[in-house]
């Protein structure tokens, strides 16, 4: 099977090729996610391989937390990595040196993951602000109160998100700390172009000027319009030496 979901463990195994929008529908079911939410259509192999993520990284971190194992096929040999429980902790920490490999190591056949309850409630609202200081200040502002959003965006041109995910009485009481109750939605999660990483405090001056973008205010990650750099990227010597020691 492509798919092999154990509910009561909350992990879930997945050959590399299935779309993640499968993965997600199947998980469902059984009120469980795997929470990542990149945009695009990527299969699980793509998503391990760019490390992609979405809004929600920004609560539920990045798919190399919630990888368990892989099963990899490095040149002639095909390697298994981690495992398929929470506590497995032998061997090469091959599965955290795969995402964000661009399958320069091997192409993942397989993967194991651990899940998380789909949340009783999940609600965005957004403010749309007059100018790119003000949404600064708001960002702030939601930071240093005792809101924990699991989602936390600036788009442009110049308004923020926050996304709220818990039970019903959790979500209301962070709704009742925010100074801003426009409702909002994720529509905005597309793909785009570039992608640049800086400190969270240099966020509004690295997106000064740029047309379209979209910036995970939290994290510092901003993906905007701009054109991509060209020229190949150089392959890590750490993942330069863990193919070699694989491939011989």
């Amino acid at each position: 099977m492509n798919i092999v979901h154990s509910p009561a463990d909350m992990t879930v195994t997945v050959a590399g090729g299935v779309p993640i929008s499968t993965l997600q529908a199947e998980l469902v079911k059984n009120s469980q996610w795997l929470p990542v939410d990149p945009p695009g259509s990527l299969t699980v192999r793509q998503l391990l391989d760019t490390n992609a993520s979405g809004p929600r990284r920004y609560g539920f971190g990045t798919i190399r937390e919630h990888l368990l194992g892989v099963r990899v096929r490095m040149g002639e040999q095909v390697i298994n990595a981690g495992g398929r429980v929470m506590k497995n902790v032998a061997g090469y920490d091959l599965c955290r040196l795969m995402v964000g490999a661009h399958g320069t190591l091997g192409e993942i056949l397989e993967a194991t993951f651990k899940l998380r309850p789909v949340p009783e409630v999940e609600k965005f609202v957004q403010k749309q602000c007059d100018s790119l200081d003000e949404a600064g200040q708001l960002i702030e502002l939601v930071l240093r109160s005792p809101v924990i959003p699991v989602v936390l965006d600036l788009v442009s041109p110049a308004t923020v998100v926050v996304g709220l995910a818990g039970t019903q009485e959790e979500v209301e009481w962070q709704l009742q700390q925010l100074p801003f109750s426009e409702p909002g939605n994720l529509d905005y999660n597309r793909v785009l172009p570039t992608c640049v990483s800086v400190l969270p405090s240099k966020l509004i001056e690295t997106v000064r000027g740029l047309t379209t973008f979209v910036a995970r205010a939290g994290n510092g990650v901003v993906y905007h319009d701009g054109p991509k750099e060209t020229g190949e990227t150089p392959v890590p010597l750490l993942q330069q030496r863990v193919r070699e020691a694989f491939r011989g």
